[in-house]
């Protein structure tokens, strides 16, 4: 035993819930405000109703998730609801028993319509010395999550109940220096939310700096207007449903540029379907690019899955950089994503991307991915997309019969390098938001637990 340290810990039998040793060895909490045990400070609400004894009356029923916390979830009307529902009034805090360990927790505000949740909930509210919503942060620190799994119970399914969160103490400033610890939180967010408003306002100036920068109007048909409307010979028709022939040959916007307007069939040399091997996440063989990995016109590969592939395969749907994928599949808005390939080492690409060579002799491929996620080709792919199984599909031919103004290279250049430009801006301000919402809840920890 090393000198002047014993494990010899002494405590009143009222504080043993649970007789085991991962309880008995909870670490002391350290804070400069006083530690509360929250069955001082909380009120379990169990108060519900039985929707099902107003069958036709409709219902706002919220919900959680680690992510946003609680939510307004559906409405439905009490015939279809069996179960009866706890009713949550504003600042009531709630939380899934069975996932509070990974932040399923959430609190009732104002903004929120619906006031019913599932008997499956843990629900209480605070009593006067302790805001809510200082309580609500607290719950989402790091510290407060050791101390949850300290007393969840359960060896395959960890679960915290009430009476084990109660036992739980927390550090309890004065009220009013919650409400200030709080509202230095709050304009911390709310700051993040103005950097983060400022980006999307740049990003979606990019549809209309586009359209200025290539002197394109975007106007409703009209008869007497020269459109892009295409007339085709029957035998050329490759489908017979009435959306694709109407959708195909009708446009409902007029384009309008000092430019040439052209199909994208004029500079594309080449395309291939990527791969339909199974991908997995082992992690020894290829990376595959799939359509989730194209997000805003750009590769994310946070999310890689793999494939064992021989040389052949590998040869054959290896990935090169400056080559130009396109997101054949998917839902409607996601449909028509397009990438450029500009990563380090082998990867290929699934069977639901195509990948398309273009001619670099006539257009800049950074200024194409561009246009792809701009408003000019979306049009068209709202247009001409069609609906199988539920999911919306373009293919090969559908994407080159797309039009684009097509200005000389020296142009396209200085629009990509513009647009570059707002793009660095974008990621700048989300980045500074990023770090500005962490910060804060660093602040808020060491603030409380020191």
């Amino acid at each position: 035993m090393v000198e002047g340290t014993s494990l010899l810990r002494t405590a009143p039998f009222s504080r043993f819930n649970k007789w085991d040793v991962k309880r008995f060895f909870i670490n002391q909490i350290k804070s400069s405000y006083p530690v509360i045990y929250l069955e001082e400070l909380l009120i379990e609400q169990t108060s519900k109703l039985k929707l099902s004894k107003f069958p036709e009356e409709e219902f706002g029923i919220l919900g959680i998730s680690n992510e946003v916390g609680m939510f307004d979830a559906y409405t439905e009307k009490g015939k279809n609801i069996n179960q009866p529902y706890k009713i949550i009034k504003n600042d009531f805090i709630a939380y899934n028993p069975y996932r509070v360990n990974v932040g399923s927790i959430g609190i009732k505000k104002a903004f929120l319509k619906n006031t019913y949740i599932s008997n499956a909930y843990v629900v209480f509210s605070t009593k006067e010395n302790l805001l809510a919503d200082y309580l609500y942060m607290i719950m989402q620190t790091a510290s407060f999550n050791k101390l949850i799994r300290d007393n969840t119970t359960g060896s395959v399914r960890q679960t915290l109940s009430f009476e084990n969160l109660i036992k739980i103490a927390i550090p309890v400033p004065p009220f009013e220096e919650q409400k200030s610890i709080i509202q230095k939180y709050n304009d911390a967010i709310s700051e993040a939310e103005r950097l983060e408003k400022k980006a999307e306002e740049f990003e979606n100036s990019i549809n209309i700096q586009l359209l200025d920068i290539l002197f394109i109007n975007r106007n409703l048909k009209s008869e007497k207007s020269n459109s892009f409307l295409k007339f085709r010979k029957l035998s050329k028709c490759e489908r017979w449903d009435v959306d694709y022939l109407i959708g195909k040959n009708t446009i409902d916007y007029i384009y309008t540029s000092i430019y040439p307007i052209v199909p994208v069939k004029d500079f594309v040399i080449s395309t291939q379907y990527g791969s339909s091997s199974k991908a997995d996440r082992n992690t020894s063989n290829t990376p595959v690019l799939r359509m989730n990995n194209i997000q805003k016109g750009e590769l994310n590969i946070s999310d890689l899955k793999y494939l064992s592939l021989n040389d052949k395969d590998l040869k054959n749907y290896k990935l090169h950089k400056g080559d130009f994928l396109f997101n054949r599949t998917n839902s409607k808005e996601l449909v028509g994503k397009t990438a450029i390939f500009d990563l380090d080492g082998d990867y290929v690409f699934a069977s639901y991307l195509i990948r398309v060579i273009l001619d670099t002799s006539k257009v800049n491929t950074y200024y194409v991915n561009y246009l792809f996620g701009s408003i000019i080709v979306r049009d068209q792919i709202d247009l001409i997309s069609r609906q199988i199984l539920g999911q919306a599909n373009v293919n090969v031919d559908e994407m080159k019969d797309f039009i684009i103004p097509l200005p000389p290279l020296s142009v396209q250049a200085e629009i990509v390098s513009h647009i570059n430009e707002i793009k660095a801006n974008v990621k700048s301000l989300r980045k500074q938001a990023s770090d500005l919402r962490i910060k804060a809840k660093q602040d808020f920890e060491n603030t409380v637990f020191n």
